[in-house]
Order: structure tokens, then C-alpha cells, then sequence
């Protein structure tokens, strides 16, 4: 299972995400798909992100692993809006007794009525 640690910008991103993940098991045209919107995260401000195939036994999605701080929280809001394909969102809060970073997992999928 092959899984990405890319924190650069530009358009190399998109390609180099795609050859990266491109052993993960997932189908060829979701995952082409999945790559894109998970470079449109990235360019709208999700930075140093963590991505690997999910799903047993066939990989039928992506999840993605990166820490944002307090501030950046609004931005989850509008991916959250924005993006249908996602399966499944884990927010844990850093800091007590006021958190000032969080760890944030979003699985990425294919959506209902597709593949």
C-alpha cells in the first residue's frame, strides 16, 4: 500500500500525488479524480498533507491527514460544503484546557450511485 507525504506547491503536485498513490488499489478513474480534488484542497490552503488508499479489501478511497491551526478551521467548513466525495471527517483537538491545533482526517470516496 503505497502512501503520500507531499507538502510542495505548484503543478507538479497533482502529478507527483498520482504517481505516488498509483499502487494503491484504487481504480484508475477514481483515483484520477480523487488526485484532483485532493490538489484542489491543497492549493486552497491544505498544507503538509498525509494521503493513503483506504479501504479493505479493495481500496476505494483516499483519506487525508493534516493538522490545522484555530484559524484555519473555517477552511474546513467550506471543504466540507465543497466537496461531495467525502466519506467521513475526524476533527481531535491539541491544547489544553484551549485547543490551538487540530489534527484533521478527511476520507475521500466515490459517491453514492458511482463505481
Amino acid at each position: 500500500m503505497s502512501t503520500a507525504s507531499i507538502s510542495k506547491g505548484g503543478q507538479s503536485f497533482e502529478k507527483d500525488l498520482l504517481r505516488a498513490l498509483k499502487f494503491g488499489g484504487v481504480q484508475e478513474e477514481n483515483l484520477t479524480e480523487l488526485v484532483r480534488i485532493v490538489a484542489g484542497l491543497h492549493s486552497n490552503g491544505l498544507n503538509k498533507l498525509r494521503v493513503h488508499p483506504i479501504g479493505v479489501p479493495v481500496a476505494s478511497g483516499v483519506q487525508i491527514k493534516t493538522v490545522l491551526s484555530a484559524d484555519k478551521l473555517a477552511l474546513l467548513a467550506k471543504i466540507l460544503t465543497e466537496t461531495p466525495q467525502i466519506t467521513g471527517v475526524s476533527v481531535f483537538p491539541y491544547g489544553i484546557p484551549f485547543p490551538d491545533i487540530f489534527e484533521v482526517n478527511v476520507d475521500l470516496g466515490v459517491t453514492a450511485g458511482r463505481g
